[in-house]
């Protein structure tokens, strides 16, 4: 196994941390000063565009939180309502693995996995919301975590959609205030899920309001 690809599953989990500190114990303390060429190079380089799953966490965290609170967890693999059946869903309502692979019947994971799993979920939506809402690099951090919570909900590919299109045109004509108005056409009105839609809205507006 190559370094490279070694850390580039690296998302500082506790069992990676851990797994790091007992490779350095086996590592000659020379090869890792700092006076080593390796060490300058990486140094030097410049930081790389694409945060890493960690990163992302912490810089959304506030994302995560909204998430964490009105998605639950569940461990074990559960039907989707509607249907009785398929998309199962597990963790933090995640309906696939980061490999592509669908939630089954019968998958069980830890809490550590639920973690990891919204953590790559995030790192994901973040990424297609740069690409696809305008702006993006403008927004302060609170109004990309709401954006981030509203599109775990109802999928990242909204932008310029037939159904969205009242908070696309709000955010490419930049009319920020409205926003929250906008969020709260995503109820689902008449349906079980209706109240607590409207909580999650309600959560999501109010972090897009907040000041940094």
């Amino acid at each position: 196994m190559k370094l490279l690809d070694f850390f580039n599953n690296y998302k500082a989990l506790p069992h990676q941390v851990k797994a790091l500190q007992e490779l350095e114990s086996l590592i000659d303390p020379k090869l890792l000063s700092k006076d080593q060429d390796w060490y300058k190079t990486w140094s030097t380089q410049p930081a790389s565009s694409s945060d890493s799953d960690a990163v992302v966490a912490t810089k959304y965290a506030p994302a995560i939180a909204l998430i964490k609170e009105f998605e639950g967890c569940v461990l074990k693999a559960y039907p989707d309502p509607g249907t009785g059946g398929d998309p199962w869903t597990i963790g933090y309502g995640n309906t696939f693995y980061p490999d592509g692979k669908k939630v089954k019947p019968g998958d069980v994971i830890t809490k550590e996995k639920a973690e990891e799993l919204l953590k790559v979920e995030v790192n994901r939506i973040a990424k297609i919301l740069e690409s696809k809402v305008p702006h993006w690099n403008t927004l302060n951090n609170n109004q990309r975590s709401a954006l981030i919570s509203f599109s775990y909900n109802v999928g990242p590919y909204w932008y310029n959609t037939d159904g969205f299109r009242t908070i696309s045109n709000t955010i490419y004509s930049k009319l920020w205030k409205n926003v929250p108005d906008s969020f709260m056409l995503y109820v689902n009105p008449g349906t079980n899920v209706t109240a607590g839609l409207r909580r999650r809205r309600v959560a999501e507006s109010s972090l897009w309001l907040k000041p940094i």
